[in-house]
């Protein structure tokens, strides 16, 4: 089939295939620096949360339990 193409997108494949397309709008550069500023400068208001650690021996036990997705926040792997 045919179709409208335009930087490597078959556009009426796409349609007819079914697909969803979303999006979202994260903000500007600008937006970001200021973020990242905001939060370099107050690390008491947002502070890393860090579920778990392993030694570096450990490090397969870590990748398990990241595969695991029982975790929330941060999984670190120290190097002794």
């Amino acid at each position: 089939m045919g179709g409208a193409k335009g930087d490597g997108i078959d556009y009426m494949q796409f349609f007819f295939s079914g697909a969803t397309l979303r999006s979202i709008y994260v903000g500007t550069r600008a937006d970001f620096q200021e973020l990242l500023h905001t939060i370099s400068n107050n690390p008491s208001k947002f502070p890393s949360i860090v579920d778990k650690t392993f030694k570096f021996s450990e490090a397969a036990k870590a990748y398990d339990y990241m595969q695991s997705q029982a975790h929330f926040g941060k999984i670190v792997i120290t190097v002794e």
